[in-house]
């Protein structure tokens, strides 16, 4: 276990945190200085994906730390809580108990490489008291009240996160009630407090978050969700193949040892991500990774007690989708250009659709985002469906948010004042094709290119005002060098 704690601490300093992560940080913080959500800054997720970050960013600002060191350990915290919780529902022998515990330390911290502290990550650690729940109810054996209560509130923050995940969480639930021949698991204490977290979520997003349901979700509905990859595509992604080859030897191994419960409610867990996969229609590495943990927490029930290859080419499987979470691509020269150029604390913008070119670049630099949105995506989405649009009504909507998205980069240009804006190659093309958008930045001038990027750097003081061209010019040495010389 401490082997497995030193090496998932070992390799979150190395990858740090990602794009989702470091972009929700920077909305919590946002919030915490009186922004409105989905008016101010806005996020695609529901109200959760932002609260779940919220009491870290807020204690890290309380203690004058880095947010992303509170972020990191909480997702330690509550993984330890869950394992314990976990432990105390499923009972098992000491043996037992020695061979999985590591197993699932290493699947809860270290597998999600990459996506650390990513919402997935958080929903696998709040549902595992719920699964070993289940498997003890189909077995009927006494479980603590208390224990049973705990279990069903992680599981309601669960799909409080994002509401696919309650198919993670009810067919475990269904399976139980079908095994016992008895409707009594689901009115269960456990089964009520997780449908109460889940209520008081709705109500409170009801209340507290409108904006949500009367200005964001039409939004998304009619552009973000509306972009999927195909389900083949889906399906026969090579993280998604190895998991299922994965899953299978799981109840290979199972039934061959005549004991498949434990394996069973795993894997219809992981069924219910996979249904919540195909929900999304997106196939980011985050949506498939809890997938993975849990068919890899099933394939190694049964492995363990077994002799032989079994546990090793279970280890060989696991190890390579852990290796696959860790490929991921930065922006490392273009944040050290940044650095270079820009002021001690820069405020940022991008023009772009890709939220990865801003984020986590804005907090490595230690910077402010001042736009409302992380990046285009409003009008990488609509303009990616307009050109498949038959429908005339269908048209004019999508024309309608690539507008909008346009006119709100415009304000926080003239609101924000941003220090720099990074743009990539499209981004720029978007620019000059704009007159408005030109003349917004008509202060900027060229500060450098890295990576396929270029940084445009505000110089009010010598550049003319409402020019219609996109910035070209070099900026002179002294901005050029502003950042340098500031530090």
């Amino acid at each position: 276990m401490a082997l497995v704690v030193l090496f998932a601490i070992g390799q979150q300093v190395r990858l740090g945190l990602n794009t989702d992560v470091s972009w929700l940080m920077i909305v919590a913080d946002r919030l915490l200085g009186g922004a409105t959500l989905y008016r101010d800054i806005f996020e695609v997720n529901p109200p959760a994906s932002v609260w779940l970050y919220l009491p870290q960013v807020a204690l890290a600002n309380a203690l004058g730390i880095r947010a992303e060191a509170v972020v990191a350990g909480s997702v330690f915290v509550t993984a330890g809580l869950s394992m314990g919780l976990a432990a105390g529902i499923a009972k098992p022998d000491r043996r037992d108990a020695a061979r999985l515990m590591p197993v699932v330390a290493a699947v809860l911290l270290v597998m999600p490489g990459a996506a650390f502290a990513q919402r997935e990550q958080f929903a696998v650690i709040f549902l595992l008291p719920w699964l070993a729940l289940c498997l003890a109810r189909a077995e009927r054996r006494p479980v603590r009240a208390w224990l049973a209560v705990a279990a069903g509130v992680g599981a309601g923050v669960a799909v409080a996160i994002k509401p696919p995940f309650a198919a993670a969480a009810g067919l475990p639930l269904l399976w139980t009630a079908w095994t016992m021949r008895a409707w009594r698991p689901l009115v269960a204490p456990e089964s009520l407090a997780a449908a109460l977290v889940v209520i008081a979520y709705g109500a409170s997003v009801w209340l507290w978050q409108p904006l949500y349901l009367i200005e964001a979700l039409p939004l998304l509905r009619d552009g973000y969700l509306a972009v999927r990859s195909p389900i083949l595509a889906l399906v026969a992604d090579p993280y998604v193949v190895t998991t299922l080859v994965i899953a299978a030897a799981a109840m290979m191994r199972a039934r061959k040892q005549g004991d498949t419960s434990a394996v069973i409610v795993l894997l219809l867990a992981a069924a219910g991500f996979g249904i919540a996969l195909l929900v999304q229609g997106k196939g980011f590495l985050n949506h498939q990774l809890p997938i993975a943990m849990l068919a890899v927490i099933a394939c190694a029930w049964p492995l363990l007690r077994a002799r032989g290859t079994g546990p090793i080419l279970l280890l060989a499987a696991a190890g390579w989708l852990a290796f696959l979470a860790t490929q991921v691509t930065g922006y490392p020269a273009l944040t050290a250009l940044v650095r270079q150029v820009g002021p001690g604390e820069p405020r940022l913008m991008v023009a772009a659709t890709n939220l990865s070119i801003g984020h986590p670049l804005t907090r490595q630099v230690s910077g402010r985002w001042v736009g409302t949105r992380g990046s285009l995506w409003a009008t990488g989405t609509a303009s990616e469906l307009i050109d498949q649009a038959t429908d005339p009504a269908r048209k004019a909507r999508l024309q309608q948010i690539i507008d909008e998205d346009r006119a709100l980069f415009v304000a926080d240009i003239q609101r924000g004042k941003p220090d720099l804006v990074i743009a990539d190659a499209p981004g720029l093309r978007w620019i000059a094709r704009y007159p408005e958008v030109a003349a917004a930045l008509a202060d900027y001038c060229f500060a450098g290119r890295a990576e396929g990027m270029t940084l445009l750097s505000r110089e009010a003081a010598r550049s003319p005002r409402g020019a219609s061209a996109p910035p070209g010019r070099a900026c002179s040495a002294r901005t050029a060098g502003s950042g340098s010389a500031g530090r």
